[in-house]
């Protein structure tokens, strides 16, 4: 089941209005080298590994535990929401260094129902962000700012639009 015209109407003109391309991603570089200049700082600017150490947070794991426990949800309802299998969540669970794919992230994102800004925490805590370079994203990003965070409606979205789904 795809999503309806008038979704897909909705979807589409989102991604109008918030999908950036390569072009013109390059080209707001080309026109601003003064961003390019404080990145040059950013990495010029050295630092101790202690003072490294020190700026650490809360890894992805910890962060989606400690998240499942405050929304007062179980582990097994929220793995099963996002459709991750049980050996996945065990190795995320067990292994607080752990990297799970940006897909993941997103799908555990949608299953605990976070908002924009919770998500783009979420995913940060992965080496993740959503993108307005990335259609798939954006279409993800529509999703959770409308409040629908049903996985299946997010990928009969993302397949209308045909981009790679979430979940396993």
């Amino acid at each position: 089941m795809s999503p309806s015209n008038n979704m897909k109407l909705r979807i589409q003109q989102y991604i109008n209005d918030n999908y950036i391309s390569d072009i013109i991603s390059y080209s707001i570089l080309e026109e601003q080298p003064d961003i390019l200049q404080s990145e040059i700082y950013i990495q010029e600017n050295k630092r101790s590994l202690e003072d490294v150490f020190n700026q650490v947070h809360e890894t992805f794991s910890e962060l989606l535990l400690r998240t499942i426990d405050e929304k007062g949800l179980v582990d097994s309802e929220v793995y099963k929401k996002a459709h991750i299998d049980r050996k996945l969540f065990s190795k995320i669970r067990n292994h607080p260094e752990y990297r799970p794919s940006k897909a993941t992230v997103v799908a555990f994102a949608l299953a605990l129902q976070l908002d924009l800004d919770e998500t783009q925490d979420l995913l940060l805590r992965a080496g993740f962000a959503l993108s307005p370079s990335s259609k798939s994203d954006v279409i993800i990003q529509f999703f959770i700012t409308e409040g629908i965070h049903d996985i299946f409606q997010v990928n009969e979205a993302l397949i209308a639009f045909e981009q790679p789904v979430l979940g396993g």
